[in-house]
């Protein structure tokens, strides 16, 4: 795998940080490889919110993130409500539209800049 990862139940929500390089012929891959175990981990600890700390440097290209999304609504996470944090300061263009296609399959995901902001979003939404 071409991250590396570390997940945490803070007892309101999972906290993630993830490190690695993005690679375009491996993107959808290694997202999907990652956020399995995210998506198993908060359906065993009955966690909805995900705080997702990104240090992951490289571009999210439109149709990776397009694949990425859809395999959430197959996989059925869409439940999940997640405040990625932008710590390797990717290209905020790429996460506008990356949060757009999750507007559009209805998967509650916000990004924020410091972890700070991504807490205080993720405590003010109902369980």
């Amino acid at each position: 795998m071409a991250y590396q990862y570390q997940i945490e139940n803070t007892g309101k929500y999972i906290r993630v940080e993830i490190s690695g390089s993005r690679k375009p012929e491996h993107a959808v891959r290694d997202a999907l490889d990652v956020w399995a175990v995210i998506a198993e981990t908060a359906q065993s600890l009955k966690q909805k919110k995900v705080l997702y700390l990104s240090h992951i440097c490289g571009s999210i290209p439109v149709m990776e993130a397009y694949d990425v999304v859809d395999q959430f609504v197959n996989n059925d996470w869409t439940h999940l409500k997640i405040a990625y944090i932008d710590l390797a300061h990717s290209n905020e263009d790429d996460l506008r539209m990356l949060k757009a296609i999750c507007f559009q399959h209805d998967i509650e995901f916000e990004f924020f800049l410091t972890e700070k902001q991504g807490h205080d979003w993720l405590s003010n939404l109902e369980d």
